[in-house]
């Protein structure tokens, strides 16, 4: 689980707390949880991040690992933790994100024992205006069967996405699709997930989709990529984006 963090002191002892819990919960009981890693990448932050993480991960050294690097943007963090990942499956939390901490345990269980090579599950966006949440929108992906597994090769994505539900927040790859993708996104840019979505699915053989409301997107916070005059001003990544999408095809 690969956690990137940019002058994220204000959310990230929330999102470290609640993946150890989950984890520890796992372990105590015995039922798996063991094998699980986070790894925290601090991308340049300015304020106290390193730090933050840093505690996490002298408190809990057996699954806390933290990489520390200079300003990259988000691709160069999904770099950084894909370089030194060992876990079977590799997931991405944006620090500023949340997971639904039972969808989390119920999880890391199926994963235990799945095998497909691309793992979906469902996202909730959480709407807020001036830094209050004020919606929840629910993408229920009700286009597919829950707990089938599909054949790549045989499932035409367009007959089923009509709302979003192939995003970079709901997946979870084997970590080796992603390395015999030859992934590595561009560094220094924003709006990179789009090439994490459809690259890698071009080398998996099969996934499954779980009925798991795992991943709380939150939208509306100020400064995030999402935010349309950001987006206005990041007009020339997003085609740098889609140019490598056309060269890829």
């Amino acid at each position: 689980l690969v956690v990137p963090c940019y002058n994220e002191e204000a959310v990230l002892p929330e999102t470290a707390r609640q993946l150890e819990s989950a984890l520890q919960s796992l372990i105590d009981s015995g039922r798996c949880g063991a094998s699980s890693r986070i790894l925290f990448v601090n991308d340049g932050s300015k304020d106290s991040s390193l730090e933050i993480a840093r505690r996490y991960e002298s408190k809990r050294p057996d699954i806390v690992r933290v990489i520390d690097k200079e300003n990259g943007n988000y691709g160069s963090c999904v770099n950084a933790g894909l370089a030194v990942a060992t876990g079977k499956y590799f997931r991405m939390l944006d620090a500023d994100d949340r997971f639904d901490t039972d969808a989390l345990v119920e999880l890391l269980q199926r994963l235990e024992i799945c095998d497909t090579d691309l793992v979906v599950t469902l996202i909730t966006e959480e709407v807020y205006h001036n830094e209050r949440k004020v919606d929840e929108i629910y993408h229920p992906f009700s286009t597919v069967k829950k707990n089938h597994v599909y054949k790549t090769d045989e499932f035409y994505i367009h007959t089923h996405v009509f709302d979003g539900e192939f995003r970079m927040h709901g997946l979870t790859y084997k970590t080796e699709v992603l390395r015999r993708s030859g992934l590595h996104l561009i560094e220094g840019i924003s709006y990179t997930d789009t090439i994490y979505l459809y690259q890698p699915f071009a080398y998996a053989k099969d996934f499954i989709v779980y009925d798991l409301y795992l991943y709380h997107y939150r939208i509306g916070r100020e400064g995030q990529t999402m935010d349309p005059e950001k987006q206005r001003k990041g007009l020339i990544d997003i085609a740098r984006v889609v140019e490598l999408q056309l060269d890829e095809l």
